[in-house]
């Protein structure tokens, strides 16, 4: 007997669930046009005129217990790929949740870099930079998190006991392989000042196997709006890997980016934004990527031009390409 409820409490674990009140659906459609060149140290082949397309459904719940908590639902569908999910609970200013991407961008994946439209690691697709702020990220892994929002900003901390856990299967811990996993804190805010963002965090995540190797990363950030100008800047150094995920004794990986918009009227806004790559890979140079944006806001539509320019792509020195979009 005493053998069943040991067995019957472990099988139970943590099971939540809500019935919404309501259900909201949104979504959102991006389309593009651009061509560019395959970054090469000489003759670059040209890569085309090509037209793509990205697109997600949004949906959202909630309904409230009887001791006054808050329960919200969320799910997104991207490119036809269940890839978020959540379900929060919600106190005041505090909210505990289970899912990926529900701390809004202030945990290890935030931005304080301005821009009108794409960031250049995403903007940048067709030039295969290795560039990116937030590689050793565990905010698109499942999360058990905190979120305490207070009255100079708002700090949070998220747990996942398995890095790349596939999250699409149905209540079945057994058959997800075991993997190392990941925590991080952070903190975003303006102590109180306007116009000011701060941003600060740190994670220690093990690599995707069974042992106990683990890289770090510290991501810090600043910006500023006055006006019609908003500027800033951030830096991410992942350390014990070259690469931003791989684990590499002594490795460092170091992104710093800073960037400018301005809005030049309600409607046209022109962004710059600059990012470098710099590894202690043996045989690298820094990779270094620059981007140019113009967009033209419709009114519940968009329509962007954007200029990118990668020199020295993954660190080999000399290999250039450009690619408009």
């Amino acid at each position: 007997m005493k053998k069943l409820m040991l067995t019957t409490a472990l099988a139970s674990s943590l099971i939540a669930s809500a019935a919404l009140a309501e259900l909201k659906v949104s979504g959102a459609l991006e389309v593009t046009l651009g061509s560019g060149e395959t970054p090469a140290t000489g003759t670059k082949t040209n890569q085309g005129t090509t037209i793509g397309y990205e697109n997600n459904i949004s949906l959202s719940g909630g309904t409230k217990l009887s001791n006054g908590t808050e329960v919200k639902v969320t799910s997104n569908l991207e490119d036809s790929t269940i890839s978020d999910q959540s379900i929060q609970f919600i106190t005041g200013n505090t909210t505990i949740y289970v899912g990926t991407d529900v701390n809004g961008g202030n945990l290890d994946d935030g931005q304080t870099v301005p821009v009108v439209a794409n960031a250049i690691e995403d903007g940048n697709k067709g030039l295969g930079a290795l560039y990116n702020g937030n590689k050793a990220t565990i905010h698109n892994d499942d999360v058990i998190g905190v979120i305490q929002k207070t009255g100079f900003g708002t700090i949070s901390a998220a747990y996942a006991p398995k890095v790349g856990n596939a999250r699409k299967l149905d209540s079945d811990p057994s058959a997800v392989a075991k993997t190392g996993s990941g925590l991080a804190i952070g903190f975003s805010g303006g102590f109180g000042v306007e116009g000011l963002s701060v941003l600060a965090s740190h994670t220690v995540r093990d690599t995707n196997s069974l042992d106990a190797q683990e890289i770090t990363m510290t991501n810090v950030g600043l910006a500023y709006n006055f006006g019609s100008i908003t500027v800033g800047a951030q830096q991410s150094t992942i350390d014990d890997s070259n690469d931003g995920t791989a684990f590499t004794s002594g490795g460092e990986y170091k992104a710093t980016s800073i960037g400018a918009v301005f809005a030049a009227s309600d409607a046209i806004s022109i962004g710059y934004q600059m990012g470098k790559l710099e590894t202690n890979a043996s045989g690298t140079v820094d990779e270094d990527t620059k981007s140019l944006t113009v967009g033209y806001n419709l009114g519940g539509a968009t329509v962007t031009a954007q200029y990118t320019t990668i020199d020295s792509k993954g660190g080999a020195a000399g290999t250039d390409g450009r690619i408009i979009r």
